[in-house]
């Protein structure tokens, strides 16, 4: 692919699904933010987080701050070949938490995507 083949040139993709809403910024200036407009009754919900920050630091600030705002969730992993498996070992072994994982895919004889639950 050449280079800006994904881009959208800064416009946020549309969608007309209410259940998806798009967030432009870093996680660090955007994720608090959204957690604290959440409705009480949401919070409460079977909850599914897909975890696509190819970075270490992004995504283990999110599995930080997601663990103060659920105290279980199931996730999705989608590169978790790279920082994605480092980030969640920091954090489960920080945390002392423990997770099941339901599903791996693997590719190169690593998991690429994998599916489970934090169980806190």
């Amino acid at each position: 692919m050449k280079k800006g083949y994904y881009s959208t040139s800064g416009a946020l993709p549309e969608t007309s699904d209410l259940r998806i809403k798009f967030i432009k910024g870093l996680f660090q200036e955007s994720l608090a933010d959204f957690l604290n407009k959440l409705k009480p009754e949401s919070k409460k919900k079977t909850v599914l987080i897909h975890f696509d920050a190819p970075l270490h630091s992004a995504t283990l600030f999110n599995l930080f701050k997601l663990n103060e705002q659920f105290k279980s969730y199931f996730f999705i992993f989608d590169q978790f070949g790279t920082d994605e498996c480092r980030a969640l070992n920091n954090f489960s072994k920080s945390t002392m938490l423990d997770y099941d994982l339901y599903l791996a895919s693997m590719m190169n004889y690593s998991p690429e995507v994998v599916f489970g639950k934090f169980n806190n």
